[in-house]
């Protein structure tokens, strides 16, 4: 359903009344037209409220707010610092998609109230004790930077998730490890 120029790469499907919805695409050539779904290759899509949604892509360090009628309210850059490919549309090698490590910037993400914690892949370090797991939190209202934590000397984890009073660590043998935390703002 996704062409690869020309159409968004977010379509919202009414399933009651059988409509759907192209959302705004985020990337526009110089003549307005789409250049389909580049920053949509690969990512979540998060409800935030019943005005929104949040879509987090894995590649190329950005996060788009949309309303719910599919128009962006705000795109951001999280604060990776990776470079991004070429947007030239006569060039079918745009992403080399065999080496993708160079354009990721978010391993997992999710919501918590009102804010978005994306777990950045390019800060995480592997160590001889451990993994060094580096966790961004962003405001949903404006899409800010707000601070970053580090989780030290992990076990490899497949999953990583929040709510408000704990920490959910699926680990890589498929242990689940839960901690309660606080952050001091």
């Amino acid at each position: 359903m996704i062409g690869p120029f020309d159409y968004s790469a977010l379509i919202k499907y009414d399933i009651v009344n059988g409509n759907s919805t192209e959302c705004q695409n985020l990337i526009l050539n110089n003549t307005g037209v789409n250049l389909g779904p580049l920053a949509f290759l690969n990512g979540d899509i998060y409800r935030i409220d019943k005005n929104g949604f949040l879509y987090v892509p894995v590649f190329m360090n950005h996060f788009v707010k949309y309303s719910i009628d599919g128009k962006i309210i705000y795109a951001r850059n999280t604060i990776e610092n990776i470079k991004l490919p070429s947007v030239d549309r006569d060039n079918a090698k745009m992403v080399d998609f065999r080496l993708p490590e160079e354009y990721t910037s978010s391993w997992r993400s999710f919501v918590t109230g009102d804010k978005l914690y994306n777990v950045s892949y390019q800060a995480r370090k592997k160590k001889t004790t451990g993994t060094d797991y580096v966790i961004d939190a962003y405001a949903i209202s404006n899409g800010d930077y707000l601070y970053s934590f580090t989780l030290s000397d992990m076990d490899i984890l497949r999953n990583i998730y929040m709510d408000k009073e704990r920490l959910y660590l699926l680990k890589d043998n498929l242990e689940l490890e839960v901690l309660s935390y606080k952050i001091e703002e």
